[in-house]
């Protein structure tokens, strides 16, 4: 089972997902392929927006980049700290599709969202 974790805080957000959903054998996962696909286009869309929004800003030439990837088996790891309402869509978008595979597949996919006024409930 996937367990993804989708929690706000002053000025950022963090998702954070766990395991292997076991609906098919490694490789023929639908499942996995959605959720992943759907996590790995909100990590590329916020290193292309942060790097463009961090060069030569404040921090220098994206020197001190608001997104902390951390990855493994089974395991991505996404932390944001801007405000920026445009992170924030990127968030409701990748929520919104993620809420709508742990729908269909409850028995492989669980979301906890603890975002203030959030109309996604936990699963």
């Amino acid at each position: 089972m996937i367990r993804i974790r989708v929690t706000e805080r002053e000025g950022g957000f963090t998702v954070s997902a766990f395991g292997h959903a076991g609906y098919a054998p490694h490789g023929q996962d639908i499942v996995c392929a959605g959720v992943s696909a759907l996590l790995y286009g909100l990590v590329s869309f916020l290193k292309g927006s942060l790097s463009i929004a961090t060069a030569g800003g404040p921090c220098g030439a994206g020197e001190c980049s608001p997104l902390r990837v951390g990855e493994g088996d089974g395991l991505l790891a996404v932390e944001v700290t801007s405000p920026r309402p445009l992170y924030r869509e990127a968030l409701d978008l990748t929520v919104a599709g993620i809420s709508l595979i742990a729908a269909c597949y409850p028995a492989y996919v669980t979301l906890e969202n603890n975002r203030k006024g959030d109309e996604y409930e936990p699963n």
